[in-house]
């Protein structure tokens, strides 16, 4: 579905800004920070009751040079 996706970003937090990669999250991986976004924000969770398709996860990896 996202194969083809290798995306760099520049993430800014307060003053602080870094390149990072968005990494699809598949299998476990993506079932345990699913869990952790549906606790933080629930309207995840509904959203997810409400459509057939299982909805992507990605993870933001902070570059090695940042």
């Amino acid at each position: 579905m996202y194969t083809w996706l290798a995306l760099t970003v520049t993430v800014e937090i307060r003053n602080e800004r870094f390149l990072a990669t968005a990494r699809l999250l598949t299998g476990d991986e993506r079932t345990q920070a699913w869990a952790k976004a549906v606790a933080v924000f629930p309207a995840y969770g509904e959203y997810q009751k409400k459509t057939i398709r299982e909805l992507p996860v990605f993870l933001l990896e902070r570059g090695a040079n940042a």
